[in-house]
């Protein structure tokens, strides 16, 4: 019996002490606003695979795609590599975003997922409602 009581002990200091390698990099910071897609600003979120980048919003600005007829996602512009250089800011590329101070390059059509290293976390995600009728996005979290 205190075998046992010394293995689960053993486990639970490890477990403890130890990092999840998928914790989100980027802090928390309040997000809450609405996108009218008839502005001009916003175009081009009217075609499906489109992004556009709002400054101003999360942490180091967010990156509003649509991946669908009625789908859109949202993401905080901030590299997950070093999130701490002010620089390290991604950019739209077509489909995919890269941030030029470290090369990594993102998806932006599904899940902000990491397609080039060396970033190994994806984009922080953020919640999006879409209101069809009166054509507005709704950006929280």
């Amino acid at each position: 019996m205190t075998n046992l009581r010394l293995f689960f002990a053993i486990i639970l200091i490890f477990f403890g002490f130890t990092k999840c390698q998928t914790e989100m990099p980027i802090p928390e910071v309040h997000v809450n606003f609405t996108i009218y897609l008839s502005n001009p600003i916003y175009n081009d979120l009217n075609s499906v695979g489109n992004s556009v980048y709002v400054p101003n919003q999360g942490y180091k600005g967010i990156i509003i795609t649509r991946s669908s007829f009625d789908t859109f996602k949202a993401y905080d512009a901030s590299c997950t590599y070093n999130p701490d250089d002010r620089k390290a800011i991604v950019k739209i590329k077509e489909v995919s975003g890269v941030c030029d101070v470290c090369g990594s390059q993102y998806n932006l059509l599904l899940t902000g997922y990491v397609e080039k290293g060396p970033a190994t976390a994806a984009l922080k995600n953020y919640g999006v409602k879409f209101n069809r009728s009166a054509q507005t996005l709704y950006v929280y979290n």
